[in-house]
């Protein structure tokens, strides 16, 4: 299905780009795109690359987006953590309950399965903790 048929823009450091339109005409499937969540068929994509970051694949962590309502994969919590990235190897429960602390979110580590079952977050966290998470 095609998205949108000639769609170009840019966003020079220091502006802001405003999306709008009418429900279901995709404002939220762009971002989804731009964010790497949603693979592109045709066409392409240029972000900003972080010098840490060794590809251009999602946002790199030079540009972030805050969508309107929050996505939420299902997954363990580190598999919903780490989205759309699966977790690394080497990271541990305890270091997954250290960041989550920054959010005020280490209890969640704490509920039955969180760290072993695949959950749907959706309808496990409040609006405001998907929004921190």
């Amino acid at each position: 299905t095609l998205l949108v048929d000639g769609l170009s823009f840019d966003v020079r450091w220091g502006s802001s780009l405003l999306l709008t339109g009418h429900n279901g005409a995709g404002k939220s499937s762009i971002f989804r795109c731009m964010g790497g969540l949603w693979p592109i068929k045709k066409g392409s994509i240029y972000r900003p690359i972080s010098p840490s970051s060794a590809s251009n694949v999602g946002l790199t962590g030079v540009v972030y987006y805050l969508p309107q309502r929050p996505y939420n994969a299902l997954g363990t919590l580190a598999e919903q953590f780490c989205y759309p990235d699966a977790p690394p190897a080497s990271l541990t429960d305890g270091q997954l309950r250290r960041w989550l602390d920054f959010a005020d979110l280490g209890h969640l580590a704490d509920m039955p399965g969180a760290l072993t079952d695949e959950l749907d977050w959706e309808f496990i966290l409040s609006r405001g903790e998907q929004q921190r998470l």
